[in-house]
């Protein structure tokens, strides 16, 4: 019974380890194939090895190539790697360098570079640049910083070395403004200068030019530079010794020229004094440069370095230095040829000017004043003198009478008018005899003493002027110390231009006189027709004006059209200031409303005699401080007479001439009529004045009946006045638009005539009825002034001050522009008068309630521009008014 079921249970056991033999034996073949693939793995990853220390071998071998100083540094900055270009320029061992921090070994310096340190700081993967200069090797390097990891940050620093970059852009710009500056001068210092000190600022120790004489061949210094201790040029002669010649490498210099090529010597004494720090230099090395110009020498550049070999690389770039300066040389010589010659063109060409100036004037000019004034401003140009003057002869006086001058000052002006030249004096003689000649004054002699009044003219050229032998004037050009342009006498060039210059001024002169004689019996017989007419237009012009100052400057404009003068003017009398105020005129040089006290003037005697006065020569008369300063401004005469109103003297009209006895009894006729016509013109505007101030009154005496109405209006009328007229003058009004807005002001209400004054001081609110009665006062105001035609130009003031902005007020419903601007304006005043006054139904509000309202209400009640200007004349809400 127990065998079965034992064996039962060794045949599952039996299954049980057959499963189990099955799984060993799919581990057995996992395992071999993970086995080989473990193998496989194994293989590839030595070959991947192999590769990868290949790789580092060829890495380290081009990291090692690199020209560019490399180095590898952790965040600590300690070297972790770096190639032999970073080795060399540190000048240590990689076993020195490896682990210090990269800023003690190279570049040396207190600390990291900043853009480093922000770069590590910062903790993940990005690049910059910094430029950096090293003063031991005297290099400038640009650095080139990378960081690599994010974890641990590990950074990579590249030397670029741009020493020669920078250098040859240094000297591109140097170059450029060596071209900027020559060309902005011809100077040929300041171009040599300019050269040699470029020369100096390339880094070498000093550089010269030295130009060849055509004559002799030497070789002359003209400029030279040196470098200071910041090696910036100043232009020095320490370089020359007493003799003038550079102690430099021998005749270096001069082989150059002879050569036509550049010279080089090497290892030579200093070519300069001493070194900044007062120690003798050691030896140099120079170089010269030929200067050409169409294949021949001109000049030398010599070049000296403080180094024992002169660079052989600069001296392609030193030769095209030297072929600058040859256009340089050559250009400021061409320069300085076509100066000198423009100059003697410019000079020539101006004396031919002067010289065809005085043709065309003797060709082309009748007036004899005009002519000498043309010939002795030309002839002082010409002659180049101090001063040049002209006499002519009177025949009746037998003396030569001053006529025209050039140069003088103004007080030794008014002496020459008054000192005429006796024709027997030696040097007039003479010149009389044989031409023009010039004439040196010694000691105290005749001609010295004849124009002592001249402040001491040394010398003196004298043209005569003769025609058909006859005496006609002399010209004189004066010299205050003797000339040294003609101390050797006149040249014959000289004696043919003054020669051909006294001719055509004689002939001018006898045509002129001639000319003359013929005209004045014409301008006789027209003078008192065209004086007749010109009275007639003067009346005209005086009584076409109410303004007493147009009045009177007109009259004195126009009296110089029928009387030759230099001055006219016109005083009134003030009584109470005790003096004349010079009111309207031309030609003196006081300023206008300026008071002459009686007591400074001669005129004063005009008030006691009320008879003209008539003063031929000042010289002669009695002088007064006017008269003593009307005399220094050359007025040699005057004529003077009273204007009269009602027999009362009331001011005096002048005129004055620079020359002597220059009016006649006709001209004091003329003065005389025009006189009486200033005083009827000036009495005329007096009347028109005192009726138009009758009118105002009359129509201020109007506003105030308007305003008495009531007792709580009163005054009403002229403080909107007040207020309008402050808001047009904010708005430019015109003097005329003012004087409407005044009587528009005055008259607004002038149509509350016909309302009850029960109305109009009734406590209470108005009825519909009261209200239509006072709002048709503005249509009766103007119907009331619509008949007066003074008033027409106010009519639309009047009739529209109570229209609204915004088209609701009455009578019209006008709206905006439609609106009359005057309208506008009195809208604003009579509304703030009308808030600011007590009223029987309520006081009188305070200014910033007013200026509320008023803003409030501008755009619709009231014209926004309108409210401004009224905000401005009160200063703002900070204002206040003032009640009338």
């Amino acid at each position: 019974m127990h065998k079965p079921a034992s064996n039962d249970r060794a045949s599952a056991e039996l299954g049980k380890l057959r499963k189990e033999l099955e799984r060993a034996m799919e581990r057995e073949k996992e395992f071999m194939s993970t086995r080989r693939a473990m193998l496989s793995l194994l293989e590839d990853n030595t070959a991947i090895a192999e590769g990868i220390m290949k790789s580092k071998r060829e890495w380290e071998a081009t990291f090692d190539s690199i020209l560019d100083p490399i180095l590898i540094h952790d965040s600590d900055m300690r070297v972790l790697k770096c190639n032999r270009a970073y080795q060399d320029a540190a000048g240590m061992p990689f076993s020195s360098i490896i682990g210090r921090r990269y800023y003690e070994v190279f570049p040396k310096m207190d600390g990291p570079f900043e853009a480093c340190r922000h770069m590590l700081g910062k903790g993940e993967p990005h690049a910059c640049t910094e430029e950096i200069r090293i003063a031991g090797p005297d290099r400038v390097y640009n650095v080139s910083f990378y960081v690599l990891e994010k974890e641990e940050p590990t950074a990579i620093q590249i030397f670029r070395d741009i020493t020669e970059e920078k250098r040859r852009t240094e000297r591109e710009r140097l170059v450029y403004e060596l071209s900027q500056d020559v060309m902005g001068s011809l100077d040929l210092e300041f171009r040599l200068k300019r050269i040699c000190g470029t020369a100096v600022s390339f880094g070498f120790r000093m550089a010269w030019v030295g130009l060849l004489d055509p004559d002799t061949g030497e070789i002359l210094p003209r400029t030279l530079a040196t470098a200071d201790d910041g090696r910036s040029p100043s232009v020095t002669e320490a370089a020359l010794d007493p003799s003038g010649h550079l102690q430099c490498a021998g005749d270096l210099s001069s082989r150059a020229v002879r050569s036509g090529v550049p010279e080089v010597q090497n290892r030579v004494p200093a070519p300069w004094k001493a070194v900044p720090d007062g120690t003798e230099a050691g030896p140099g090395s120079a170089a010269s440069f030929p200067i050409t110009e169409a294949g021949k020498p001109i000049a030398v550049l010599t070049i000296c370095s403080a180094k024992e070999e002169f660079p052989q690389n600069e001296v392609p770039f030193l030769q095209t230095l030297a072929n600058h300066a040859a256009l340089c040389i050559r250009n400021a010589k061409l320069f300085s040829e076509l100066k000198e010659t423009s100059q003697r063109m410019k000079e020539e060409m101006e004396i031919t000017r002067h010289l065809l100036a005085i043709a065309f004037a003797t060709e082309h000019t009748t007036d004899i004043d005009k002519l000498m004034g043309h010939v002795v401003e030309s002839l002082l140009s010409i002659m180049e003198a101090d001063c040049c003057i002209s006499y002519l002869w009177d025949r009746e006086k037998g003396v030569l009478e001053p006529s025209a001058q050039k140069g003088l000052p103004a007080d030794l002006a008014s002496l020459f008018r008054v000192n005429p030249l006796k024709p027997d004096l030696p040097f007039i003689m003479k010149a009389m005899e044989s031409g023009p000649g010039i004439e040196v004054f010694e000691g105290g002699g005749g001609g010295k003493e004849a124009l002592e009044w001249s402040g001491g003219a040394e010398a003196a050229i004298i043209l005569p002027l003769v025609r058909k032998s006859e005496w006609l004037g002399v010209l004189l050009c004066l010299y205050t110390c003797p000339p040294g342009k003609y101390s050797g006498g006149l040249t014959r060039r000289d004696k043919e231009v003054l020669g051909g210059i006294s001719y055509q001024v004689s002939t001018a002169l006898d045509e002129a006189k001639l000319y003359q004689d013929s005209i004045d019996r014409a301008l006789d017989l027209s003078r008192k027709v065209e004086t007749i007419s010109i009275m007639h237009e003067i009346d005209k012009s005086i009584l076409s004006t109410l303004e007493p100052n147009e009045i009177l400057e007109i009259a004195a404009r126009m009296v110089s059209k029928i009387i030759s003068c230099d001055r006219a003017t016109v005083a009134l009398v003030d009584r109470e200031k005790g003096g004349f105020v010079y009111e309207a005129g031309f030609g003196i040089s006081l300023e206008k409303g300026s008071l002459i006290p009686f007591s400074d003037t001669t005129t004063t005697d005009i008030l006691s005699t009320g008879r003209p006065q008539f003063v031929p020569d000042i010289n002669e008369s009695v002088r007064q401080r006017l008269e003593e300063a009307l005399f220094k401004d050359g007025f040699l005469s005057h004529l003077r007479v009273p204007l009269a109103i009602k027999g009362e003297v009331v001011g005096v009209l002048t005129v004055g001439a620079r020359r002597k006895a220059a009016f006649t009894s006709d001209d004091l006729s003329v003065m005389e009529k025009l006189a009486s016509q200033i005083g009827v013109a000036l009495e005329n505007a007096r009347l028109v004045s005192d009726l138009s101030e009758l009118f105002l009154g009359i129509v201020k005496t109007l506003s105030e009946a308007i305003d008495a109405k009531s007792s709580w209006t009163k005054g009403h009328s002229d403080r909107v006045t007040k207020y309008a007229m402050e808001i047009a003058r904010e708005m430019s009004f015109s003097a005329e638009d003012l004087k409407d807005m005044e009587l528009a002001g005055l008259l607004h209400d002038i149509g509350k005539l016909g309302t009850y004054e029960s109305i109009l001081d009734k406590p209470g609110r108005l009825t519909d009825e009261e209200i239509a009665v006072i709002r048709r006062h503005p249509q009766k105001g103007a119907d009331i002034l619509s008949p007066i035609r003074q008033m027409k130009r106010i009519v639309p003031a009047i009739m529209h001050h109570h229209e609204s902005y915004d088209g609701s007020g009455y009578p019209g419903g006008f709206k905006g522009g439609e609106i009359p601007l005057m309208a506008r304006i009195l809208a604003v005043a009579d509304t703030v008068d009308a808030m600011s006054a007590d009223r029987p139904y309520r006081k009188g509000l305070p200014l910033e309630n007013i200026l509320r309202e008023l803003k409030r209400c501008s755009g619709t009640q009231f014209d926004p521009e309108v409210v401004k200007a009224f905000l401005r004349t009160v200063g703002g809400e900070a204002g206040h008014l003032t009640r009338v």
